[in-house]
């Protein structure tokens, strides 16, 4: 295709005419590969080597103007991610809006885009994969026949096995996180767990469901620091299964205080230094 038939295919379906930025998860627009191809290539190659090197500290910066492509960009690995059977997860972050909720806000984002589907098509989401992987730590593979029903006692032992195994590995692991992986995978208990999982206040029934503690009375500090455990414990598992999650903080001019700014920074240093599982974009 020549230059003319390129700048006229454009012209009649440009990805880049709406000021908007969209979820890469939403394929609202056409992708033009060629378009920040070079950018792209260097952004696979980090995912590629964090998938090898679980322990790399990375990170990309995508600089542009508005318009330039830049969220396509970030769709364009998810959308690779897609149709490479998923060797990283992927989590698109909006600007925060409320510093004091730094890790809840980091980590209710990741959930939400770990809950989502993969594909239009197919109801299974990236954190169920995680769970399966869990579930068969340590478990015979025939106790897992979608044949095979599994008794309360054999789920209860399932857990036991992985706890001991999960924090043997990663002392730091809280146990509370495992036990809501757990609670997870039984499909009554689910939406409470998610909810868990997302750093949200449960309210009694659902606390007594997943036996775990209260959250009402807990502080702001003390929320804050069981959001940072529990994407501790989501980065030591993504770590260990080779999953990188690459983070792509998006729309950052969008940022106008410095306590938005700081709390940016905050997360970037917290993915980079500290979380084992996560390249941030």
């Amino acid at each position: 295709m020549d230059t003319d038939a390129r700048l006229d295919l454009v012209r009649h379906q440009n990805p880049f005419t709406s000021s908007s930025v969209g979820d890469p998860w939403e394929t609202t627009y056409p992708d033009v590969p060629s378009i920040n191809e070079h950018a792209f290539q260097g952004l696979w190659q980090l995912v590629t080597q964090k998938t090898t090197s679980p322990a790399l500290n990375c990170a990309g910066l995508v600089v542009g103007e508005v318009g330039s492509g830049k969220t396509h960009l970030l769709g364009r690995i998810l959308t690779q991610s897609q149709q490479t059977r998923f060797p990283c997860a992927f989590a698109y972050i909006q600007p925060i809006e409320d510093p004091e909720q730094t890790y809840r806000y980091l980590l209710r984002e990741i959930m939400v885009n770990l809950f989502h589907p993969i594909t239009d098509a197919s109801p299974t989401t990236q954190f169920r994969r995680l769970v399966t992987k869990v579930l068969c730590e340590g478990t015979p593979a025939q106790q897992l026949s979608a044949h095979l029903r599994i008794t309360p006692a054999a789920f209860a032992a399932m857990e036991q096995g992985a706890t001991a195994l999960l924090t043997t590995a990663y002392p730091a692991m809280a146990v509370r996180f495992i036990h809501v992986l757990f609670q997870y995978a039984v499909v009554k208990h689910r939406p409470a767990a998610m909810h868990w999982l997302m750093g949200r206040v449960l309210d009694s029934a659902d606390a007594a469901l997943l036996q775990v503690p209260e959250r009402a009375q807990l502080s702001p500090a003390a929320l804050e620091a069981e959001a940072r455990d529990i994407l501790i414990a989501l980065g030591f598992l993504l770590a260990r299964y080779r999953q990188p999650l690459v983070v792509c903080f998006d729309r950052l001019e969008n940022l106008t205080t410095d306590a938005q700014i700081h709390a940016l920074g905050k997360m970037l240093e917290f993915l980079v230094d500290t979380a084992q599982g996560s390249p941030g974009e």
